[in-house]
């Protein structure tokens, strides 16, 4: 098993223990607030509206199945698609958008140091990118981001 898969696993397992030890404030018939949920970040850029919509309605299962939120991370500007109570956007724009401003710094590197934020924030149990252009994002801000133990 993979670290990130016995993270993954260990996370579940804590959050089933919290349930049972009444630590966690869950009730059977809602999921607790968002802000002491562990999330999953899904990377949606580079993605058509039916492909977003293909991939939410699963992802949304999964993570209530396991009390997760969900962070939409996403190059869209209109983010309605993504508006949901289990839902958390945040904006990430497209190199492409980037490199048409005047004067553009690296916009790769800009792209990459926001998105190294956003996982610093959301410490998510899992990454999961939908579509070639987030794998290829996400696999270089692997390469790129310092290993920890």
């Amino acid at each position: 098993m993979t670290a990130l898969g016995r993270r993954f696993a260990e996370a579940l397992d804590a959050a089933r223990a919290a349930r049972e030890t009444g630590t966690a404030p869950v009730t059977d018939d809602a999921p607790p607030p968002l802000n002491i949920r562990r999330m999953v970040v899904a990377l949606m850029v580079g993605q058509s509206p039916d492909e977003v919509e293909t991939a939410l309605a699963p992802l949304r299962k999964i993570a209530m199945q396991n009390d997760y939120g969900i962070v939409i991370v996403t190059d869209r500007q209109d983010i309605a698609i993504f508006q949901h109570p289990d839902c958390i956007t945040e904006f990430l724009p497209a190199i492409e958008q980037l490199a048409a401003l005047p004067n553009p710094h690296d916009p790769f590197v800009y792209v990459q140091n926001r998105l190294a934020i956003l996982l610093r924030k959301w410490e998510p149990v899992q990454v999961l990118p939908f579509g070639h252009v987030a794998v290829d994002l996400f696999a270089a801000y692997s390469a790129s981001a310092p290993k920890t133990a």
